[in-house]
């Protein structure tokens, strides 16, 4: 378990909104066996979308300025899932 700040959870949920959109985007030039990942880096947060039309997880790295804790972590495909949902309750919409 880990605790994000406030800001920390934003950046975390609109980077994750900001993948899954454009994952979203290129299901139709996807075929079906094809994997992709899709990469973003905002402020302290680097996160990757692998996977392939209907099936994928989310990893991320959260480097902070100096002196703060960082933070590296991975969701399956049914925890990525979860955590889009959870997002969208928290006011993102993934």
């Amino acid at each position: 378990a880990v605790e994000l700040t406030a800001a920390e959870a934003a950046g975390l949920a609109a980077a994750v909104v900001d993948l899954v959109c454009e994952h979203q985007a290129l299901l139709d030039q996807l075929l079906a066996e094809e994997a992709i990942t899709l990469e973003l880096e905002r402020g302290p947060w680097w996160l990757a979308l692998e996977g392939d039309r209907l099936h994928w997880c989310l990893k991320g790295v959260l480097t902070p300025e100096a002196g703060q804790r960082a933070l590296e972590v991975s969701w399956s495909v049914e925890a990525s899932a979860a955590l889009c949902q959870a997002l969208q309750r928290l006011g993102g919409q993934p």
